[in-house]
C-alpha cells in the first residue's frame, strides 16, 4: 500500500531518527535506500512510501520490543507534542497503522455479548456480515477499495472514509472464539451495526440516530477497553455528515461527570474552554490510562492545595514558546522539576517562615 508522506511524517522520521543517535547512512543502509533519499524523505521531498518501506524505518528508530504496542504509542506521544488534533486526524498513515493494521484480541466477555445480542433478534452469522458489507449507512459502492482509508475533500469537508469488508469465515471464526483477534475498524463496525440491527433494523437512520448509535458504539468499546490510540471514531456530531466524518475528538462529558450546573453558570466561552481542558485529559488516558489517572488526581490535589497559586501557574504563557524542539520541551520540564525539587528540600519548619519585602 502506498502511503502519502506528510510533513509530520518527515519531521517525525528525522526526529526520531536524531534522538536514538542513528546516523543517516545506517538507516539508509538498513533500508536499502541511498543516504540521498533519506534525505529527501526526512526534508519533505518524497510524496510517497510503501507502507512496508515505512514500517521498516520506524521499526529501526524506534525504541520498543513490539511495533503496535511500544512503537505506535511512541509515535503519537512525540506527535501530540507538536501537533493539535485536526493535525493528527490528518497522518493517514497514522490512522492506518490505528485502526486498520494493529492487531486487537478481544475478550470472551465481549464475543459472548455479541453472540447474545446476535442470539436475541435472530440474526445468523452470515446474514450480520451481509450487513457490515453493505456499509448501508456510509452509502459507499464496491468501487471503493475495502479496509483502506480514503482521505476525501467533500464542499470543504475533509472526511476520512472506509468501505469495511468482513468475510463470513472470519466473522464465523471470531464469534466462535477460533481466532479472536481483529482491528479496530472491524470490531467498531460490528458493535455498530449491532446497535444499529437492535434499536432501529431496516430503517432509514436520520441523522441523530446515527450519531447516537455512533456515540453508543464508542462507549462500549471504550467501557470495554478497546481504544483507538489516535482518538479515531470519536465523532463530534456534524449535521451534514454523522458518519464521514470520525477523526475529530468528541468533548466526551460522560467520561467526566463535572458538575453541569458549573458550565452552565459560565459563559459560553469558558465552557468551551472547559470542554478543550477535558478533551485534552481524555487525550492522556486514551493514550496511557494509568499516567492519565495519576496526571489528573495530582492536578485535583494541586487546586485543593492552593486554587490561586495552580491558577497563575496555568496562566503563564507556556503557548508563546510556539514551536520549539522536543530536546528544549524536555530541558523545560527538567528544570521546572528540578525548581520543584529544591523546594520539596526546604526544612518543614523553614517553609512555613513568611518573608516580608
Amino acid at each position: 500500500m502506498k502511503l502519502s508522506v506528510t510533513s509530520e511524517l518527515s519531521t517525525l522520521i528525522k526526529t526520531m531518527r536524531m534522538q536514538r543517535r542513528i546516523a543517516s547512512k545506517s538507516l539508509a543502509a538498513y533500508v536499502r535506500k541511498s543516504p540521498s533519499y533519506i534525505s529527501k524523505l526526512e526534508n519533505g521531498e518524497v510524496r510517497y512510501i510503501q507502507e512496508d518501506e515505512l514500517t521498516k524505518i520506524l521499526d529501526y528508530i524506534i525504541e520498543g520490543e513490539d511495533f503496535f504496542a511500544d512503537k505506535i504509542p511512541a509515535v503519537i506521544k512525540t506527535l501530540s507534542g507538536y501537533l493539535d488534533l485536526d493535525k493528527m486526524s490528518q497522518q493517514i498513515w497514522l490512522l492506518d497503522y490505528d485502526i486498520i493494521k494493529r492487531p486487537i484480541t478481544l475478550t470472551e466477555d465481549i464475543i459472548d455479548d455479541i453472540n447474545l445480542r446476535l442470539n436475541n433478534i435472530g440474526c445468523t452469522v452470515a446474514r450480520f456480515a451481509e450487513w457490515i458489507n453493505a456499509n448501508k449507512d456510509s452509502s459507499m459502492s464496491d468501487a471503493f477499495p475495502a479496509n483502506e482509508l480514503i482521505d476525501y475533500n467533500f464542499r470543504e469537508l475533509r472526511l476520512v472514509l472506509i468501505r469495511v469488508s468482513i468475510d463470513e469465515n472470519e466473522l464465523s471464526s471470531l464469534l466462535n472464539k477460533k481466532n479472536m483477534t481483529t482491528n479496530y475498524s472491524l470490531i467498531y463496525s460490528i458493535i455498530f451495526c449491532l446497535f444499529r440491527i437492535e434499536e432501529y433494523g431496516e430503517a432509514h437512520l436520520k441523522i441523530d440516530d446515527g450519531a447516537n448509535i455512533l456515540e453508543k458504539t464508542r462507549i462500549y468499546l471504550n467501557n470495554n477497553g478497546v481504544y483507538s490510540f489516535t482518538g479515531f471514531a470519536q465523532p463530534q456530531v456534524h449535521k451534514a455528515s454523522y458518519l464521514r466524518n470520525p477523526q475529530v475528538m468528541l468533548s466526551a462529558a460522560e467520561h467526566l461527570d463535572y458538575p453541569s450546573a458549573l458550565v452552565s453558570s459560565m459563559s459560553a466561552v469558558n465552557a468551551e474552554n472547559i470542554d478543550d481542558i477535558i478533551k485534552s485529559f481524555l487525550l492522556a488516558f486514551e493514550h496511557d490510562a494509568l499516567y492519565g489517572a495519576q496526571v489528573f488526581e495530582t492536578f485535583k490535589k494541586n487546586l485543593v492545595w492552593d486554587s490561586a497559586f495552580m491558577l497563575k501557574l496555568m496562566g503563564q504563557s507556556f503557548h508563546e514558546l510556539n514551536q520549539i524542539s522536543f530536546h528544549l520541551k524536555k530541558q523545560l520540564l527538567d528544570d521546572i522539576t528540578d525548581v520543584l525539587d529544591r523546594y520539596m528540600r526546604i526544612p518543614e519548619h523553614q517553609k512555613k517562615i513568611e518573608t516580608y519585602p
